[in-house]
């Protein structure tokens, strides 16, 4: 019986070392959520320090005016864009499709910075020297549709569009990949696969109450679930989408095209 008891009890201190040391594993990666719109940097002993987004109390986006950009007929400029999109999935029809891959993150090292967008998740990954990680030398992708998750990419010729969701992250002031200081009317795209040049016009339209406006390309992220990544003050005075701690309203579906 005592020996019994001595096999027992080291093979539970041997499961609660496997136990402890997958934890200690866990805990020197990167978080795979957050609170959306967190900010997590690591100093010099790769210890995460947080920053979480400042919500504001009164967010109602009904009680917000819109920005001048985003008052726009859905006239004739709504029969262009309709146009557009309706060249675009014709043509897709004759291109191939993708499917993409989630996206990897980094380990953690000393000067990181992750930003998380509004569903909570990792959308960009900046290292010590304030480049993001994983901005190689850009070759264009083939003409096709891109697919992951809930959302796709089209590439023709002549536009790029995107449908799918539409989220935010926590920006403004930071410097982005293209070097320039992010203002509330900038924006992210998809870093390996929608890569276009700095300041590039995009039209985005909030499929969920057809609010559209312009955005303009200064940054760039893995966007793990999303099309595009505005501002959040972008998000909700001129797209009407409520910036708030619940995950399911960190996004909206949205319809982004540009010309090439």
């Amino acid at each position: 019986m005592k020996m019994k008891k001595v096999a027992i009890a080291v093979s539970a201190l041997a499961a609660l070392t496997v136990s402890a040391s997958a934890f200690a594993q866990s805990t020197a990666t990167i978080p795979a959520t957050a609170e959306p719109g967190t900010i997590i940097t690591y100093d010099a002993h790769n210890n995460a320090q947080i920053k979480n987004f400042e919500f504001k109390e009164n967010s109602d986006p009904a009680a917000q005016p819109a920005s001048e950009s985003a008052k726009v007929s859905n006239g004739p400029a709504y029969e262009k864009e309709n146009a557009i999109v309706a060249q675009v999935k014709e043509e897709a029809k004759s291109l191939p499709v993708f499917k993409v891959p989630d996206p990897v993150l980094p380990a953690p090292q000393p000067g990181m910075i992750v930003y998380y967008d509004g569903m909570g998740l990792p959308t960009k990954v900046v290292d010590a020297q304030g480049k993001t990680i994983g901005l190689s030398k850009w070759t264009p992708p083939k003409n096709g549709t891109y697919e992951w998750k809930s959302n796709k990419l089209t590439i023709t010729d002549k536009y790029v569009l995107g449908e799918g969701n539409v989220t935010w992250y926590d920006g403004v002031g930071q410097t982005g990949a293209d070097n320039k200081k992010l203002t509330n009317d900038n924006c992210a795209t998809k870093m390996d696969y929608d890569r276009p040049p700095y300041n590039t016009e995009i039209r985005v339209r909030n499929l969920d109450n057809d609010k559209v406006a312009n955005v303009y390309k200064a940054d760039v992220g893995s966007l793990p679930n999303a099309v595009l990544d505005i501002m959040p003050d972008k998000m909700s005075k001129d797209f009407g989408a409520k910036v708030d701690k619940k995950k399911n309203t960190g996004r909206f579906n949205g319809r982004t095209y540009y010309e090439k």
